[in-house]
């Protein structure tokens, strides 16, 4: 009998859902370009992923979930900068006062965002609720990020006696579910193969006077605070002053 390398994987579902969605709606019939086209290209980037190798007993989709509760995430309400710099389009964005100063090729590409946001709400929600069925079951909590929910998952399964794994674009992710039962995927893009990082190819990145000292998250919270991050945040050092 085989068995199979890893009891889960768990994958960035908004990471694959955004790729598809933007793939599909470059369709050169436009009413080709829907929620199902999206969910079909989602099933089939699964099945491709499962055929590279190392499968998993399990694959799970992990998802951002957005709360009324902090009006988005727990994130962005403690953190204002957070991600303050994303844009999603609505019909709002179309309406008169909007559009008026804009020429026609502006009011088609907005037209295309909107639509490209509504296909990709509809899309998550099936994704969500029905695949499952099919063997590909999605893991969400209100209020949290998927990268910090799979943080809390890896830390759940730090002492499984078989391996799970983490897939995602995001290599930020390495810090978060990187443990001695979990490795990360970081996805393959451009034709570049995907590469695996073990617990231990992660923490070589943290300096030798602070290994053992710190954790990977906690090396991750303090680089970003320093630098800033791609997450819109500002650094907190200041270069070249004496204190």
């Amino acid at each position: 009998m085989i068995e199979n390398k890893y009891r889960h994987i768990f994958c960035d579902g908004s990471y694959y859902l955004t790729k598809n969605n933007y793939i599909a709606s470059k369709a050169e019939n436009p009413d080709d370009y829907n929620a199902g086209a999206v969910v079909k290209m989602m099933i089939w980037s699964m099945n491709k992923f499962f055929k590279e190798g190392n499968q998993p007993d399990h694959i799970v989709l992990v998802w951002d979930a957005w709360s009324i509760a902090c009006n988005g995430y727990y994130m962005t309400s403690a953190l204002k900068e957070y991600k303050a710099n994303r844009k999603y389009f609505t019909e709002e964005d179309l309406s008169e006062e909007n559009t008026k100063n804009l020429t026609d090729d502006e009011v088609k590409e907005i037209e295309m965002n909107v639509k490209r946001d509504k296909v990709k709400r509809e899309a998550k929600k099936l994704i969500i609720d029905e695949l499952g069925k099919f063997g590909i079951p999605s893991v969400r909590v209100f209020g949290c990020e998927a990268d910090h929910l799979s943080y809390i998952i890896s830390s759940v399964l730090a002492s499984d006696s078989k391996k799970s794994a983490f897939a995602s674009r995001d290599g930020d992710w390495k810090y978060l579910t990187c443990v001695p039962s979990c490795d990360f995927y970081k996805i393959a893009v451009g034709g570049s193969p995907m590469e695996i990082i073990t617990y231990s190819d992660a923490i070589k990145e943290i300096p030798e006077k602070l290994k053992g000292r710190i954790s990977l998250y906690d090396y991750v919270s303090f680089r970003d605070s320093l630098n800033g991050s791609h997450n819109n945040m500002s650094k907190t050092r200041c270069d070249r002053v004496k204190l």
